[in-house]
């Protein structure tokens, strides 16, 4: 498509529609893809580096912190007295 030859009604119509828009003169558009087409290979890899590494990482990271706070409560647990109370039945 090209943007250049477009008139300033039409520029405003894809943007009204969000950068995806038909028009008789300049017929289906859709700025999104057009625009970062060009960046969209790069984006995708750092997504999928970020998502390969990134998680794996953050995953091992709420592991630690789960573990830690088990071990922490179970300290406090061990080291105060349980106080166990027997319910009996009223005698009649």
């Amino acid at each position: 498509m090209e943007y250049s030859k477009m008139n300033a009604q039409s520029h405003r119509a894809f943007i009204r529609h969000n950068g995806a828009h038909k028009t008789k003169k300049a017929g289906q558009g859709d700025w999104n893809k057009d625009f970062l087409h060009p960046v969209k290979d790069g984006i995708d890899r750092a997504f999928a580096t970020l998502d390969d590494e990134g998680c794996g990482t953050l995953k091992a990271q709420i592991v630690q912190v789960v573990i830690e706070i088990l071990f922490d409560l179970n300290q406090k647990l061990k080291s105060k007295r349980i106080y166990s109370y027997s319910c009996h039945a009223p005698s009649r």
